[in-house]
């Protein structure tokens, strides 16, 4: 479950690390804390693992300070990069 924190962020618990998304809405910020758990569970992740998401289907990428692997990002569309 996420919290709702500011103008396009909220926040979430994983098992290793807190996951601060940034999303346009609710239902996309559910979908990402999703996506973004398995990040939170590696040995050694850095608190917080940021994730971007957009409710469009343009992508998301997960990363922490710590880890960012190849797995945890989307193709992007149209060539944006989320960054």
């Amino acid at each position: 479950m996420v919290e709702h924190a500011a103008d396009y962020e909220w926040r979430g618990e994983g098992e290793n690390a807190e996951v601060l998304i940034y999303a346009p809405d609710d239902a996309t910020a559910e979908r990402a804390l999703e996506r973004a758990l398995p990040a939170a569970r590696l040995p050694g992740v850095t608190s917080p693992v940021y994730v971007a998401a957009s409710d469009s289907g343009l992508g998301w990428v997960a990363v922490s300070e710590t880890h960012a692997a190849p797995d945890l990002f989307s193709a992007p569309v149209w060539g944006l990069l989320l960054v």
